[in-house]
């Protein structure tokens, strides 16, 4: 399981761990240190990225050169 540590702390699996660091331990541990206080579970940000259109670039469709085939 994912988390995330709200303080530093050292566990057996991976030594130090500082404020902020999140890291994927075994689902035992990670729930013992929920339930201290000492971690949160990290929700996973899921969705696809959204494709960009042509209404986002930067540049005009209408002002962009094709090289023409020879």
């Amino acid at each position: 399981m994912k988390i995330k540590f709200l303080q530093k702390t050292f566990i057996g699996t991976g030594g130090n761990i500082f404020t902020g660091e999140e890291s994927d331990v075994d689902d035992a541990l990670a729930q013992n240190l929920i339930s201290r206080g000492i971690a949160e579970e990290v929700k996973s940000g899921g969705g696809r990225k959204k494709k960009m259109s042509l209404a986002d670039r930067a540049v005009d469709a209408d002002d962009l050169k094709v090289p023409e085939a020879e």
